[in-house]
């Protein structure tokens, strides 16, 4: 048995990996590479995954992991910080994407309770696609990540509570519900007074001991997420909540980095299994069975969501670009909705186990199709660029506002140590506009009497928009450069007469910046080695000399770390 259970995964493995080369060929999410290695095995090896318990429990692990990590993620005070349009946006794109999802499912013959299974399952979107992606691109620091990051937060801890409610429902077999629901709160209330107490005054007590062995750190990780899931499963609330709990309660811990970096890997392999089987579940016949219903929640998933999404960001006051590429990146099916369709399915409440069939590949069509989106965004957005211009999206008010006023410099950016550069150029001039991508930064500088607009500087529209004919100066403080060669190439052709000062990590970027018309490109990594040679040229070996500096420099960092809006912010983006 050890021995067959030894071959069947090299087998497995080896089909992954050839699956897994041809979706690098193609730039595709390696999710679908599982998905289509596990639908290889099942037709051609049918008797190595059915009836499997081992490769069932592999799968388990997986999900337990992926749960595990995702909760990390899930900072309890992201959403505070998210602000109330984050939840708004959530709320509504929710709601009107799983009504619309609800009645379709209705219309193309599904009983209700299947039909309510299903519109939950394609309302969630793929945060592992979405992070993956656009990690890989380095574009965590664009504005319509952080819409999509903003969506994506709220519906993990909405997948929480609906894994915490179906729960509930399944030890429910009849009967006065009081006690039931009596028993459940109890049991919630003990669980969240245990496990608080842990997380504030054991875990951060033991966590710098336990860090001093990687070893120790490593294991101490796998057993919260193994010990509180099994907890969670006795008390009746499922692996999964518990899995999630137990991430959330070390999102705060200052070796949060540590452990994901070391559960990473584990959570990769086992989760390949999750997929593997994912995709052996897959019945031809049921494809083609449903397949006119595949078509059309496919084209939902694609189009109608994305769009809502889209409209729903526009009538907030956010930019066409943003609008366009925060809603198409979130055009896919989650790998929560496989679960949550198997759920459904074991509890007997989805009748048709081909349903699952039907989610998975309109799953492997939304996550292809979105991942071009995401690769390729601005491309499309661009190309269509025409036809959105069509639609009614609410024009930011503040731009209006904002022009009827004349600004000697505009600063793209407040965050970070830009703050400190607009308050000395406040000391010499006073028309200093700032606009920046963080709604809840605009909100902070607005309470300050800042004069500041909402914006994003690599999005054309918006910066056509702006009068900047008697201005004298632009300050970019972003570091992406096909953000800064559209800020550069649109502002010099408003007013060729401006000064434009950019930022840029890389020497050949700075090159092209200053070869597009830039006046002045500060190189951060530059211009710190030079100020440290400066230092080192000046102090020599004098250890006093340090010291001094030292002492000035904490309190300079105090200074600013006192601004705790700003400090909050940038914790949480980095």
């Amino acid at each position: 048995m050890p021995e067959q259970i030894f071959i069947s995964l090299s087998v497995i493995i080896g089909v992954v990996l050839l699956s897994m080369g041809i979706m690098k060929i193609f730039k595709q999410p390696m999710i679908i590479g599982y998905i289509i290695a596990g639908t290889l095995i099942s037709i051609f090896l049918p008797w190595m995954l059915h009836g499997n318990s081992a490769f069932q429990s592999f799968s388990n692990i997986g999900i337990s992991f992926l749960l595990f990590m995702v909760g990390m993620e899930l900072n309890p005070k992201i959403i505070k910080e998210l602000g109330k349009n984050s939840l708004i946006a959530w709320f509504l794109q929710v709601l009107i994407t799983s009504l619309i999802g609800f009645l379709i499912a209705r219309g193309l013959g599904c009983n209700p309770i299947t039909a309510i299974y299903i519109w939950a399952g394609f309302a969630f979107s793929s945060t592992i696609v979405v992070l993956k992606l656009l990690s890989d691109r380095e574009q965590t620091d664009s504005t319509f990540w952080r819409l999509s990051i903003g969506i994506l937060i709220v519906q993990d801890i909405l997948v929480m509570l609906v894994f915490l409610a179906i729960a509930t429902f399944n030890n429910f077999h009849g009967g006065n519900a009081l006690p039931v629901i009596g028993l459940l709160i109890i049991k919630i209330l003990g669980l969240g007074f245990g496990i608080y107490l842990l997380s504030q005054y054991v875990i951060p007590k033991i966590s710098p001991k336990i860090a001093e062995s990687q070893e120790f750190l490593f294991l101490f990780a796998i057993g919260r997420c193994l010990i509180l899931g099994s907890i969670f499963y006795y008390l009746g609330f499922g692996i999964e909540f518990g899995t999630l709990i137990a991430g959330i309660c070390l999102s705060n811990s200052t070796f949060k980095y540590e452990i994901t970096s070391r559960v990473k890997p584990l959570r990769d392999f086992f989760i390949v299994m999750f997929f593997v089987l994912l995709g052996s579940q897959i019945n031809f016949t049921g494809i083609v069975k449903f397949l006119p219903q595949i078509l059309i929640f496919s084209l939902f998933v694609l189009i109608i969501k994305p769009f809502i999404t889209m409209l729903i960001f526009g009538l907030m006051g956010h930019t066409k670009k943003n609008n366009f590429l925060a809603g198409s990146s979130l055009g896919q099916v989650s790998e929560f909705s496989f679960l949550l369709i198997g759920i459904g399915i074991a509890s007997g409440q989805i009748k048709d186990p081909n349903i699952l069939s039907m989610i998975t590949v309109v799953g492997l069509i939304s996550i292809a199709a979105s991942s071009y989106f995401i690769l390729y965004g601005e491309k499309i957005y661009r190309a269509i660029k025409p036809i959105l211009k069509r639609i009614p999206w609410s024009r930011n008010k503040n731009v209006v506002k904002i022009n009827q006023k004349h600004s000697d410099i505009i600063l793209f950016g407040y965050g970070k140590f830009w703050s400190n550069l607009y308050q000395s150029l406040k000391q010499k001039h006073e028309r200093i506009l700032v606009i920046d991508e963080r709604p809840a930064i605009i909100a902070h500088l607005k309470s300050r009497k800042i004069p500041c607009i909402y914006g994003d500087a690599g999005d054309v529209d918006f910066l056509e928009e702006l009068n900047v004919k008697e201005s004298k100066m632009i300050i970019g403080t972003i570091k992406d450069f096909q953000a800064n060669m559209v800020l550069l190439k649109t502002m010099k052709t408003n007013n060729p007469h401006l000064i434009i000062i950019l930022v840029s990590n890389h020497v050949q970027d700075s090159i092209r910046l200053y070869e597009a018309g830039a006046d002045y490109v500060i190189l951060p990594h530059y211009i710190g080695a030079y100020h440290t040679s400066l230092m080192l040229e000046e102090y020599g070996f004098d250890i006093n000399k340090f010291l001094t500096n030292k002492k000035l420099q904490i309190q300079d960092l105090e200074n600013r770390h006192n601004d705790q809006m700003i400090e909050a912010l940038q914790g949480k983006m980095n």
